[in-house]
């Protein structure tokens, strides 16, 4: 084992920089504490809820869940759905898009986000209130 000698000034250095860390994490438990004693499950934007626990779901607005199956596919499968999960927020906008259930072609998982993304939403309500909801919806792809 190697011998490791530390100056005075190295050591009080050490000390300090310890000293430190152990402040920042607690002022990190103190913030947290606070926030979840505020009702803030999320640190941007407040609560997220599930379909569940909303009086009123969020509602598509005009957009068909079903896309024409790109050419190049068309060889592969006649169909292919994806499920992707996500939150529509309190503006009926669609936040966090993510890939659930695959079709099995990367192309057609990115072109499902993209879909997705493009949708738009009358928001979810509880107790008269607008707010996000995370929500899973089936992308299909259908041969024209």
């Amino acid at each position: 084992m190697a011998n490791l000698t530390f100056t005075r000034a190295e050591e009080a250095k050490v000390v300090i920089d310890l000293q430190l860390e152990r402040l920042m994490l607690r002022a990190l438990v103190v913030f947290l504490s606070a926030m979840s004693l505020m009702g803030c499950a999320s640190l941007f934007g407040g609560d997220v809820y599930t379909e569940s626990e909303v009086n009123r779901a969020p509602q598509l607005r005009g957009q068909a869940r079903s896309v024409n199956l790109p050419p190049k596919y068309v060889r592969h499968t006649s169909k292919a759905d994806a499920v992707v999960s996500f939150v529509v927020d309190a503006d009926g906008q669609v936040k966090s898009p993510k890939i659930v259930s695959s079709t099995g072609y990367q192309g057609l998982d990115k072109q499902a986000l993209d879909t997705v993304e493009r949708w738009r939403f009358s928001p979810g309500r509880l107790k008269g209130e607008t707010v996000a909801v995370r929500i899973e919806r089936p992308v299909e792809f259908r041969r024209r």
